[in-house]
């Protein structure tokens, strides 16, 4: 092949490509955010989790007596 040939194909690869890179880089972004929101929820509910039992064992404290 001619390098113009293979200059021109590289252009045109490099065109195609950029757009996919693009939308991977926002799919990596959004990824990002799913996985933070789940480490917040994944949090309160540990939280919440602790304060039942908590509570329970105080209960069922109260209720041995």
């Amino acid at each position: 092949m001619d390098v113009e040939l293979l200059q021109a194909l590289r252009t045109v690869i490099k065109e195609e490509i950029e757009p996919v890179k693009k939308d991977l880089e926002n799919v990596k972004q959004g990824l990002e955010n799913v996985k933070q929101e789940l480490l917040v929820e994944i949090r309160q509910v540990k939280q919440q989790i602790i304060k039942d039992i908590s509570t329970s064992l105080s209960q069922y404290s109260k209720n041995s007596e």
